[in-house]
């Protein structure tokens, strides 16, 4: 399995979910060596290979994002041995597994620590602005509008993954009564992507248009919204969306 992974390694790998376990699959294209350089083209998928028992444990591992060089690879897992101990609740928190180079093995995750995650609570789903100073995740630590809501936390050295400042709630525009997740964030648009689970969840899009003005939240019209949507990712140049 390890020899299978390292083939890819040099490719671009984009993690996705399929059930409870997290696999690669490479389109052909490579990461970019500097944070600046933009990746792609993008040529057909390959098979998905299963990151193996470093990166994935016997609990929940979901919901990947990796970072602009490959090297780091932030998931939530429902595993013990972080903020909640030995989380016999199950409480997702978001960990981060790292290596040293693209055809170097993943290390074993470690917690991002209790600024991130909280205890008694779910904390999860991470994404990052293009330029990986913020990241965006969703939690249901007390405090915020609903039964969870959108955080951003940022960090100065966008190659420190254990440097984040306190998150800061993105307010009661954005977030609802309802359990809010999956943001996805456009820097260039402005655009912010979320979904938002008032029974069945809604994909919906908030868009700034100055830093002076509110924040405006529309429930986007495509036929993506009549279903149950848990995590989204959108395309750079906003030409397509991904969902589970």
């Amino acid at each position: 399995m390890q020899h299978q992974a390292r083939k890819t390694r040099t490719m671009l790998e984009i993690v996705v979910l399929f059930a409870t376990t997290l696999l690669c699959a490479a389109p052909g294209a490579v990461f970019g060596h500097d944070d600046d350089e933009p990746l792609g083209p993008f040529g057909p998928w390959s098979e998905p290979v299963n990151l193996g028992p470093v990166v994935n444990s016997p609990f929940d591992d979901t919901h990947p994002a990796i970072s602009k060089n490959g090297l780091s690879l932030f998931i939530t897992s429902g595993r013990p041995g972080g903020v909640n101990r030995a989380n016999l609740g199950q409480f997702n928190e978001i960990w981060v597994s790292q290596r040293s180079s693209l055809d170097a093995d993943w290390g074993s995750p470690q917690n991002l620590g209790p600024v991130i995650n909280s205890f008694g609570r779910s904390t999860g789903v991470p994404n990052f602005s293009t330029d990986g100073h913020l990241m965006f995740f969703n939690s249901a630590r007390p405090g915020g509008c609903g039964a969870a809501d959108l955080y951003v936390a940022r960090r100065k050295n966008k190659r420190d993954d254990f440097g984040w400042q306190a998150p800061v709630n993105l307010g009661c525009t954005i977030n609802s009564a309802a359990a809010d997740n999956g943001p996805t964030y456009w820097a260039l648009s402005r655009c912010f992507l979320t979904a938002q689970g008032r029974g069945a969840s809604v994909l919906k899009t908030s868009t700034r248009v100055s830093s002076a003005t509110t924040v405006r939240s529309v429930p986007l019209s495509w036929s993506l919204s009549s279903a149950a949507h848990e995590l989204t990712a959108a395309q750079r140049l906003g030409v397509m969306v991904w969902r589970c």
